[in-house]
């Protein structure tokens, strides 16, 4: 093997080591979308910064993903992948009232109605109020 092979096996090696949680809901988010590129369309951002987010083998360093993008990454994707995934090493910061009841509720998010449903909905209510 050469000395070129052993140095691209070994860094491959340490990178596979190394990979955080959050890289790994990083790929998955990938893979979603097909793409870094695809992936930052939906976001609306440079591709350079959604490179920035994956590990940089040379400096063993990576960018976290911004708080904002993480709960626009969690809405795009369903809830399939959440912020606490994301960023696993302070999401209680950034998120303290994700408690475990919450964080799993807000990991089944729904489209939210149109305001014209939420006002019929009040509507409707207001009128069994006045008639019950």
């Amino acid at each position: 093997m050469s000395a070129n092979a052993l140095l691209r096996a070994s860094n491959a090696l340490l990178s596979a080591a190394m990979e955080t949680p959050n890289l790994s809901a990083l790929r998955r988010v990938v893979e979603i979308f097909g793409s870094q590129s695809a992936l930052a369309s939906a976001l609306q951002i440079s591709k350079v910064a959604v490179g920035q987010w994956f590990l940089d083998t040379d400096n063993l360093s990576h960018r976290h993903v911004p708080p904002r993008q993480c709960v626009r990454i969690e809405r795009l994707t369903g809830g399939v992948v959440g912020r606490r995934e994301l960023r696993p090493h302070d999401w209680q910061q950034w998120w303290p009232e994700m408690d475990g009841a919450q964080a799993i509720a807000d990991a089944q998010i729904q489209p939210q109605a149109p305001a014209s449903q939420a006002l019929a909905a009040t509507e409707n209510v207001a009128v069994e109020v006045a008639h019950g």
